[in-house]
């Protein structure tokens, strides 16, 4: 039997469960298609982990953060939330650079 892998579902995820969410996922995958709907919605779900993790690490209120930001507090509650459907990856690497943090893009073969 094959599951569907939703945003819907990953939603109600927090950051702690992000990791097993990935792992136990990734058996149900079928098609190329559906991998690389997974892989992004994983990364995006990896990506809110972090971001959320270095707003805590810092010891900043939501509305602190907000600040640092240059969002709504409704967007970071989107965020510690992880409501996968509220975000784009590339805000999300904005977010962690406005936080103090780079990424640099690596490349693995997939088969």
């Amino acid at each position: 039997m094959h599951t569907a892998i939703n945003e819907n579902q990953l939603q109600d995820c927090n950051a702690e469960n992000m990791r097993r969410v990935s792992e136990l996922t990734t058996s149900l995958i079928k098609d190329d298609n559906e991998a690389a709907e997974y892989y992004r919605m994983d990364l995006k779900a990896q990506l809110m982990a972090f971001v959320w993790g270095e707003i805590e690490d810092k010891g900043l209120t939501q509305s602190e953060a907000a600040d640092i930001l240059d969002v709504s507090q409704g967007r970071v509650s989107h965020l510690k939330n992880i409501r996968l459907d509220k975000f784009r990856i590339d805000n999300l690497l904005i977010m962690a650079y406005k936080l103090g943090h780079e990424f640099t893009l690596k490349s693995n073969t997939v088969k």
